[in-house]
């Protein structure tokens, strides 16, 4: 029978494994989400539906480019605990599968293959713990592709760069994305829905402050103006030397930024926290 592409993820949230065994699994049942998991269980293929609840917001990133900087590659893994991420065999997952996505040129997480999912199901059984390829990016391009990975592997860093010749001015702008986060590139890329919904929370603080005529003006102005050299990577202090922008710096070195992606591990997630005592109390209900 066809399956359809909503049973499958929702079977893929349930249990973490990857989409072809959700797939096969759900074919083997005509589609019964609950008996496709307990058949899965009997096969020892998962080796509990349970672990789909936990939060998986550890993890590490990894990055793969090529010898000329044309390709590059960048992907999330994520784990429930720091521990397991920086576990041998957590480090060498990531390592062989973001070396993957590179040489196989895959751009998409269902298109990761069943070689990979194999590897993130074994590894799942054997450390007990929900592992997440979360999200990846491959890119190619007639540029240079520079790189930057944080020491912890919390943060990764391409960066899209036309006539950048020297390889340490790529490397200070993938720097200062890691260090400062921005979230576009121009300000002409914030849209006008972020804007107004900021103006709006700087007006009212400013209210609740009492500012009023002139004055209010004047600090709505000036805090939306921070707020935009916050998140527009042209409009940021140049890290290395504040007293210039970014835009300025690129100017100086005659280089353009063409794109670039940020991935700070576990960012966007809910992370499920629990006191001991809760921890314990449920560990032990029903015992």
């Amino acid at each position: 029978m066809s399956i359809k592409t909503g049973a499958i993820k929702e079977m893929r949230e349930r249990t973490g494994l990857g989409m072809m065994d959700c797939k096969r699994a759900l074919e083997e049942t005509n589609g019964d989400i609950d008996l496709a998991i307990e058949h899965l269980r009997k096969k020892s293929a998962l080796s509990a539906a349970k672990k789909s609840s936990r939060v998986a917001a550890e993890g590490r990133v990894a990055i793969s480019v090529s010898d000329d900087k044309k390709q590059a590659s960048l992907v999330e893994i994520n784990s429930e605990t720091d521990f397991v991420a920086r576990d041998e065999n957590f480090v060498s997952l990531a390592d062989s599968v973001v070396k993957e996505i590179l040489e196989k040129n895959i751009s998409f997480i269902d298109s990761l293959g069943e070689g990979i999912e194999k590897r993130v199901r074994e590894l799942t059984q054997k450390v007990g713990e929900k592992i997440d390829i979360r999200r990846l990016v491959n890119w190619s391009s007639e540029n240079k592709i520079f790189s930057y990975v944080h020491t912890n592997s919390k943060i990764g860093v391409l960066v899209d760069i036309s006539n950048a010749d020297d390889d340490s001015v790529g490397l200070d702008i993938a720097l200062q994305i890691a260090a400062s986060a921005p979230q576009v590139l121009n300000s002409s890329d914030i849209s006008q829905e972020t804007v107004e919904k900021e103006k709006s929370i700087i007006l009212a603080q400013a209210q609740e402050a009492g500012k009023t005529g002139i004055a209010l003006e004047k600090i709505v102005e000036g805090r939306l103006k921070k707020f935009i050299s916050e998140i527009a990577l042209h409009n940021q202090a140049f890290v290395k030397e504040p007293s210039i922008s970014v835009e300025t710096y690129c100017k100086q070195k005659n280089i353009t930024i063409n794109k670039f992606v940020r991935y700070e591990v576990g960012e966007g997630i809910d992370k499920r926290v629990v006191d001991f005592a809760t921890e314990v109390y449920e560990a032990t209900k029903g015992l």
